[in-house]
């Protein structure tokens, strides 16, 4: 391919909507990994643990602010609902998440450092999750690479901000605080540069457009939320019944699975999604089953050498990054690792199942593993603790994946039986 075929192919839309989201999804994958790193390298381990506990709390705020509404705005490529609707949805779930945290402080009476820590990074949930409605109108109509470069600024802007801000004062509170009026300086201005692209947002409100989006949305939320508590249950376990660097240490560990994870999330839960969602929308079903099952085999792939990169050299280069010996933790580092890798195929199914609408029926399957699986992980982390920890997060992900899939290939068989 000449030079300027390659140049060409670049400029076209679906490659730069490709770049940028595949760029925002490394940003914000490695947002919290390189926070808690710079946190190990100048702060210290304790504080490092402390950060690593919050993004845990906070991310179940994230994930009520958030609504479970990105996913479904993404795919309404009908538009049933107005821009409008989705920012009315959204504010009120950030106060409900504001109103959550607030609850959840006074009555797990954590102490003063720790709950100033969590509540700042909430903060910098709540931004992202207020420009997600606009990031996710762009990516409704097509324009990923402009969402997609939203988020690279805050991000990038953000976790700069807090890196040269960790070096100088040695210290986490302020360098969250700087993190934190950055990230929404940031996408102040985006939104404000950006406004002819969206519609005209009115005080006035749809209230019953609202309701009826509210109810299609919220088995999302639930089982969303009941997911990310699934998700960070042996983190937030292992913080009540440990110490702050025991919980560090797992969050460490965590890392590569984390940055994966949220690549993983973002990947499908962007471009591949709403072009998933056209397909179906429109009557497609032979190119959508083909195009999922495409998923699902990249996913595999990922996992395989995911796995094989993580016993190669994966427990050596974090030791080495994070200047932290963990030659100790090769057992517990594999099982996390293999915990990661159905992790991101649960992801690839999970286009699947929201495409489908299987909002409730995932609703009852994820609600029922979460009762079963929450007490086990609770006495594998009491008593074996990071050994229990890092077992359980390998634990909680295969019931999901066998869940996902039986529901995805139940749903294409009575679909095409009625047809």
């Amino acid at each position: 391919m000449s030079a300027r075929n390659i140049v060409k192919a670049m400029s076209q839309p679906d490659f730069q909507n490709n770049i940028w989201t595949l760029l925002a999804s490394a940003v914000s994958a490695v947002y919290v990994s390189l926070m808690v790193f710079s946190t190990v390298r100048f702060v210290g381990l304790t504080e490092a643990g402390m950060l690593s506990f919050a993004v845990a709390v906070a991310g179940l705020s994230r994930v009520l602010a958030l609504f479970g509404v990105r996913g479904f705005q993404s795919t309404d490529v009908n538009q049933e609902f107005s821009l409008n609707s989705y920012i009315a949805l959204r504010v009120c779930s950030a106060l409900a998440a504001s109103v959550g945290i607030v609850v959840f402080l006074l009555f797990a009476r954590i102490e003063t450092s720790r709950a100033i820590v969590i509540v700042l990074f909430h903060f910098v949930y709540l931004a992202d999750g207020i420009a997600d409605v606009f990031m996710g109108d762009l990516q409704q109509k097509g324009k990923m690479r402009t969402a997609g470069r939203m988020r690279v600024c805050a991000f990038g802007t953000s976790l700069v901000a807090f890196i040269i801000t960790s070096f100088i004062v040695r210290s986490l509170i302020l360098p969250l605080v700087i993190a934190t009026i950055v990230i929404y300086t940031v996408y102040a201005i985006y939104v404000w540069h950006l406004r002819t692209n969206f519609e005209r947002v009115r005080v006035k409100f749809d209230v019953s457009a609202i309701k009826t989006l509210t109810k299609k949305v919220t088995p999302i939320l639930i089982s969303s939320s009941v997911f990310s508590f699934i998700y960070n249950s042996p983190k937030y376990f292992l913080g009540f019944l440990s110490t702050d660097e025991s919980v560090a240490v797992l969050s460490i560990l965590l890392m590569p699975v984390t940055f994966l994870g949220l690549l993983a999330a973002s990947f499908f839960g962007g471009a591949e999604l709403t072009k998933t969602a056209e397909l179906f929308a429109a009557g497609d079903i032979r190119s959508f089953t083909k195009r999922i099952t495409r998923l699902m085999l990249l996913s595999a792939a990922l996992s395989a050498v995911f796995i094989l990169c993580a016993y190669t050299f994966g427990l050596p280069l974090l030791s080495w990054v994070y200047s932290v010996d963990l030659s100790n933790y090769s057992r517990e580092f594999m099982l996390v690792t293999f915990g990661g890798a159905f992790n991101i195929i649960a992801y690839a199914l999970a286009v699947g199942v929201l495409v489908l609408r299987l909002q409730k029926a995932n609703l009852v399957v994820v609600m029922i593993i979460a009762i079963i699986t929450s007490p086990i992980v609770w006495l594998l982390v009491s008593r074996y603790g990071i050994t229990g920890a890092a077992f359980s997060n390998m634990l909680v992900y295969v019931p999901l994946v066998i869940a996902s899939f039986t529901l995805y290939r139940i749903s294409l068989y009575r679909r095409n039986k009625n047809t």
